[in-house]
């Protein structure tokens, strides 16, 4: 072994005697940093995609209860006798939409 070097690499004897085992984060090989990385991405991705769906599912049930609320009102003056049905309906469409996106989200 040469003066002022801790390895040789011509010689025989073990060079790890002057170095401390290296200890890596339990899984942390490129392999599995590259796995986890995907996964991760994967699961962003995921995420985002139900995020998007929340939005787009509360924006089309505004849009239809709104739309309904106005058919009501219509109906209620061209057919009052039938204006606690017509709110129920829309009542009924407004209450299953919201249990739908309890469960979505």
């Amino acid at each position: 072994m040469q003066q002022g070097s801790r390895f040789s690499m011509t010689t025989t004897e073990p060079t790890t005697t002057a170095l401390a085992p290296v200890r890596r984060p339990l899984g942390l090989n490129g392999l599995t940093v590259r796995w986890e990385c995907n996964k991760l991405a994967g699961q962003t991705a995921a995420a985002l995609a139900r995020e998007q769906g929340a939005v787009l599912l509360a924006h089309s049930a505004l849009q239809n209860i709104g739309a309904l609320s106005s058919l009501e009102a219509q109906l209620a003056e061209l057919a009052p006798h039938g204006a606690e049905r017509y709110q129920h309906i829309v009542d009924a469409y407004a209450l299953s939409v919201a249990i739908r996106m309890a469960r979505w989200v």
